[in-house]
């Protein structure tokens, strides 16, 4: 602008300096000046126009953020632009248009389309609808959005560690990632040290998007999380895991504490539930680290076996402890070896009871000879063992001897003439322990005898039972306790079709308790018939065998369920001491030797051809 003002006086004091003189007026001089003037000011405002029309705008800042899009705004720069221009950049010196058609009434603009976690600038200028352009407003430098991590889970579990596997979720490898441990509130380091603050990571320094989590608590249910964040330090949704726990270590110290008819466990561990067992009887899922097995017979050794799980239900390996009941009559004792037996001290003659015809009870030590009248018979009694559920009784009279069930009566002919002429009853342990046994003359009698109660049942005694949902068939005895049935062989032993077993409702068959043989044996001078299994769909094609967890040992569970082996309330894919002893049934059922428990070749192809 200042050269056109230069041009217009050049341009009078040329006019004065070629027409002008003395002798003309003034009034010839001032026509330069005006004729200059009338061809100036047009010339002024339309340059005017034209250089207002491009000034830049002001104050680019970027606002709304994304991951795949960043908004810019900016003000008016006060000239009269017809529009502005918007271009990006991602190292803030090469510019690419993106827009230069943007109407002077708008000030903000959104970039869409940007890649994930990625620095980007952006700047605006004004145009003047043709080619002239202002110079530009800025903005800083600004990274989109991060993906939050996807399918984020826990696995690989042991006694102390798990490992933590996500997907980076479309980001690029500059991601930084942090990991979580919800359980506890602190964070992980690359270096696997715990501390409470952030740590942000690329899966290179993370050593790939599977991570190991060490130093954890056996037995422990954890909750870990992973926080990705981009690069200005912005972080993305927190994707946690499903809760998974560690394992338990295997039940330790097992020790074992006898009595003449039954054994305490104990054990330490971390476990969240633990499994005692021994053959015919087990303690199911329970809590505390001790077991009694009781309805044992004296002096004789047992073997127990001891598993834990964990919360998710994977189960440790197994423990095992053998211990020796004590002789009958004797007293405790504790360790892993079978104790010797306790000097006897003199004991004094017992005294002779007297029991009238028409009935009574008394207690006896056991092992020991006793007197007994009952009306005017005498007797001699020896009780040689006793439990909770039976006795072994000897009336030596003639002698007889008889293994009475709890609650339920037997006639015997204690004289040898071929007419019962004796009731005996075993009403079980009284509050010191001895067994107490209820006697009635069956010739002497001259008032009614009354008859022993029958034990109140729920269900009918010499049936078989089962619930719904589950296929473990039990057979209710005349004492009204359940006896599993182990194979399908026995079962048809005593009856000749599934449709034998009677329904019931789980709460009333859990309700009655295990008897002390624990499970039913193979009828004598029985040749059952046991019709074909259902056909198995599932087919077996590798080997298996203790300690293996995964789809095929959870397919064997329920064969072995539904021809009665595996008793174990649900399929769990571990291959356990229950699993084990479930196969060893199997194949003792289909004659595979050797019984070994495992799943190989001849134990596969048994399966396959049900």
């Amino acid at each position: 602008m200042l050269y056109l003002i230069q041009i217009y006086f050049v341009f009078n004091l040329f006019c004065m300096s070629q027409f002008g003189s003395e002798d003309r007026g003034i009034e010839f001089l001032l026509k330069p000046f005006f004729i200059g003037l009338i061809i100036f000011i047009p010339v002024f405002l339309f340059f005017s126009y034209v250089f207002a029309a491009v000034e830049a705008p002001t104050g680019a800042a970027t606002g709304t953020i994304t991951t795949n899009s960043i908004q810019m705004t900016w003000a008016n720069g006060g000239g009269t632009e017809a529009d502005y221009v918007v271009e990006q950049s991602t190292d803030g010196t090469t510019f690419t248009i993106v827009s230069s058609t943007i109407a002077t009434t708008t000030l903000s603009y959104t970039f869409t389309g940007l890649s994930i976690n990625t620095q980007y600038t952006f700047r605006v200028g004004s145009t003047d609808g043709a080619a002239a352009t202002s110079t530009y407003s800025t903005t800083t430098a600004k990274y989109t959005y991060a993906n939050p991590a996807a399918s984020v889970s826990l696995g690989s579990a042991a006694t102390s560690s798990l490992a933590i596997t996500f997907g980076v979720n479309s980001n690029p490898a500059t991601t930084t990632y942090a990991i979580h441990n919800d359980t506890d509130g602190t964070y992980l380091t690359s270096t696997g040290v715990v501390t409470g603050t952030a740590y942000y990571y690329t899966t290179t320094t993370w050593g790939g998007t599977t991570v190991s989590l060490t130093g954890l608590t056996p037995s422990t249910a954890y909750e870990f999380s992973v926080i990705a964040r981009n690069g200005n330090g912005v972080i993305a949704a927190t994707t946690t895991a499903s809760e998974v726990s560690t394992l338990a270590n295997t039940p330790s110290s097992l020790s074992v504490t006898s009595a003449s008819d039954r054994i305490t466990v104990s054990w330490s561990g971390d476990a969240t539930a633990y499994y005692a067992s021994r053959t015919g009887a087990n303690s199911g899922w329970i809590s505390a680290t001790s077991y009694t097995f009781t309805g044992l017979t004296c002096g004789a050794s047992y073997t127990f076996t001891v598993i834990g799980k964990n919360g998710d239900d994977v189960e440790t390996s197994e423990a095992t402890v053998s211990g020796v009941a004590s002789a009958c009559g004797g007293g405790g004792s504790s360790g892993t070896s079978s104790p010797s037996t306790p000097s006897t001290p003199a004991t004094p003659a017992p005294a002779e009871t007297t029991i009238p015809a028409s009935g009574g009870s008394t207690s006896f030590a056991v092992n020991v000879s006793t007197p007994v009248t009952i009306g005017s018979t005498s007797h001699t009694v020896l009780v040689s063992s006793a439990t909770a559920s039976q006795a072994v009784v000897t009336i030596q009279s003639d002698p007889v001897t008889v293994i009475l069930a709890l609650n339920t009566a037997e006639e015997i002919d204690t004289d040898g003439d071929g007419e019962n002429d004796l009731k005996v009853t075993y009403l079980g342990l009284d509050a010191s322990d001895k067994p107490e046994i209820e006697f009635i003359s069956l010739t002497e009698s001259t008032t009614p005898v009354t008859p022993v109660p029958a034990v109140t049942c729920a269900l009918k005694s010499g049936k078989p039972y089962k619930y719904s949902s589950y296929p473990g068939v039990y057979y209710i005895t005349e004492g009204c306790t359940r006896r599993a049935f182990v194979s399908p062989q026995v079962f048809f032993s005593y009856f000749t079709s599934w449709a034998d077993v009677l329904l019931t409702e789980k709460n009333v068959l859990e309700g009655i308790s295990n008897d002390s043989a624990g499970f039913m044996t193979l009828k004598t001078n029985s040749s059952p018939v046991v019709p074909a299994a259902p056909s198995v769909h599932y087919q077996f094609k590798n080997n298996l065998w203790s300690g293996q967890i995964n789809v095929e040992v959870k397919e064997l569970q329920k064969v072995l369920r539904g021809l009665g082996y595996f008793t174990y309330p649900t399929d769990t894919g571990k291959f356990g001491a229950i699993t084990f002893e479930s196969v060893k049934k199997f194949q003792r059922a289909q004659q595979i030797t050797p019984v070994s428990g495992f799943v190989g070749p001849k134990t596969r192809a048994a399966l396959n051809s049900l």
